[in-house]
């Protein structure tokens, strides 16, 4: 193995501020306004995103205006034909989460359909429903779906206002993450009421832990009716709706119905798993997109929520909490600002470089190296220099793969907070010998060639370091089919059989 290499160099750097993480996500998670950033709209001038945070031991209070710092008053609908009704007003939410989420019994459960708000999203506004509070033929039978009867006057973050001014989503929050990042874990977007997680749409194929990052799919789909006069129950409704020839399927709470295990996730739309947050792992809702990356119901929530919904958030009158005189502000102040924090693959080793912009009563940094991304171990402890100052660590991983990297910076009080994790591709090299392996980018098959006739085996791993394919060969040539795989990032690894030493990695792309 080589040696641990540590240098300092002190270079002030001036690039935007990482903004680092703490244990209780519920406190922590949140798009919190520290420049009294504001908005200035129809409605007059309104603080924007997360005011702040309390928290007692079993409690988290979440004090919003619930406009976040994207909205604009009057833009056009998606569809650029309809503007939106109404504007957004400072709604002064509090909402209360239970910092240690409990699950719901039969008994406490609401059904959640016509219940407006069900969760606050990181943003500080709020997740509603998918009802817009309306029925076919005002019957209170078959409900509308705010995405199929109002989606026109969505805006371009798929939100909108009630006539009270309080701007909400019913679907997609696609400002809260990168929808196209299919190749990563989604984050945390907000927070149901029971206070259980929301992600986004991609998650891990296995509930724990492992497997390629995937689309998470709900176990809700249209029902297979040719009329409307049946409840997903079975029973007839009392009064019919629509015919499906003059509205289609899909426009109704009605029209849809669950199916255990048909898909990824439960009736509650969520699951148990583990998640980068939660590595022990927790249940999380997600959020549903189909296969062309559109809302798919349930879209946040399913219809009950899966855990014992705290008091004081739902309803009319929901939100309008106060903060007890014994609940601690939490402070999103950071001991450390980070400008720059990057790992980058030098040969068999890695890289750190990371500057920060300020240290303010803060004692060192701990590298922290990983394997799998969610197990995380300490490989080197470095003094705090001060501020502007340029830090540089090179590390030689173990089992070198995909190596993850955090740092856990540590205050003068022993409190500390998470860097955002940084992960690379290790191309290694180990032997200077004459493999090659071509093509790269892999259309089907990978031909390794150069082998010498050597006993070797040839393992291909995913992106997570997961064995995937194993092959022991003893030909010059060898063809690695890879016509299965999605596209993305595998490290193919060559080991002598009879020696046990390891003749080379290589990234390749299929």
């Amino acid at each position: 193995m080589l040696k641990r290499i540590f240098t300092l160099i002190s270079i002030p750097l001036s690039i935007g501020c990482l903004k680092a993480q703490v244990t209780d996500k519920v406190i922590t998670s949140w798009w919190f306004n520290t420049t009294n950033q504001t908005f200035t709209g129809t409605n007059g001038t309104i603080k924007v995103n997360v005011e702040s945070v309390y928290y007692t031991s079993t409690l988290a209070y979440i004090k919003s205006s619930g406009i976040p710092s994207y909205y604009a008053d009057g833009v056009t609908g998606v569809n650029g034909n309809k503007k939106p009704k109404f504007d957004g007003k400072d709604q002064t939410n509090v909402f209360i989460l239970p910092r240690t989420p409990t699950v719901g019994t039969a008994a406490t459960r609401i059904y959640l359909r016509d219940q407006g708000a069900m969760a606050v999203l990181i943003d500080g506004s709020v997740a509603l429903t998918p009802c817009d509070g309306k029925s076919y033929n005002s019957a209170s039978v078959w409900h509308q779906i705010a995405y199929k009867f109002e989606g026109n006057d969505f805006d371009s973050y798929n939100g909108h206002s009630t006539p009270g001014g309080q701007y909400h989503h019913h679907v997609d929050p696609n400002s809260l993450y990168t929808v196209s990042a299919s190749s990563t874990h989604s984050p945390i977007i907000g927070f149901a009421f029971d206070g259980y997680p929301i992600y986004g749409p991609y998650g891990y194929t296995n509930t724990n832990g492992t497997g390629a990052i995937k689309r998470m799919t709900p176990s809700w789909a249209i029902r297979n009716i040719t009329s409307r006069t049946t409840l997903p129950d079975g029973s007839t409704a009392a009064s019919s709706g629509p015919t499906i020839a003059t509205t289609a399927l899909g426009y109704y709470f009605e029209d849809y119905a669950y199916t255990a295990s048909s898909g990824d996730l439960d009736q509650y739309n969520g699951r148990i798993c583990v998640t980068p947050e939660y590595p022990s792992g927790t249940y999380c809702y997600f959020l549903t997109l189909d296969a062309a990356l559109k809302p798919v119901f349930p879209y946040f929530v399913g219809d009950y929520h899966y855990g014992a919904v705290q008091s004081g958030n739902m309803g009319t009158t929901g939100g309008n909490n106060t903060v007890p005189a014994n609940a601690t502000l939490y402070s999103s102040a950071l001991p450390v600002e980070l400008t720059r924090f990057e790992a980058q693959a030098k040969e068999c080793s890695a890289e750190l470089v990371w500057s920060s912009a300020s240290e303010l009563r803060f004692k060192h940094y701990e590298v922290e190296y990983s394997a799998d991304g969610k197990n995380f171990k300490t490989v080197q402890t470095i003094p705090a220099q001060g501020s502007g100052t340029r830090y540089n660590y090179n590390d030689n991983p173990p089992s070198v793969k995909v190596a993850y990297y955090r740092l856990k910076m540590i205050d003068n009080d022993g409190s500390y907070q998470y860097s955002p994790v940084a992960s690379i591709v290790i191309d290694c090299i180990f032997n200077k010998i004459n493999i090659k392996t071509y093509p790269n980018p892999v259309v089907n098959v990978l031909t390794i060639d150069g082998l010498s006739g050597k006993n070797t085996k040839i393992r291909l791993y995913n992106a997570l370091g997961i064995v995937i394919q194993t092959a022991n060969v003893t030909s010059e040539t060898h063809s690695l089919d890879m016509s299965s795989l999605l596209a993305g990032n595998y490290v193919v690894e060559i080991i002598d059989n009879t020696t046990g030493n390891g003749l080379m990695k290589k990234v390749v792309k299929r």
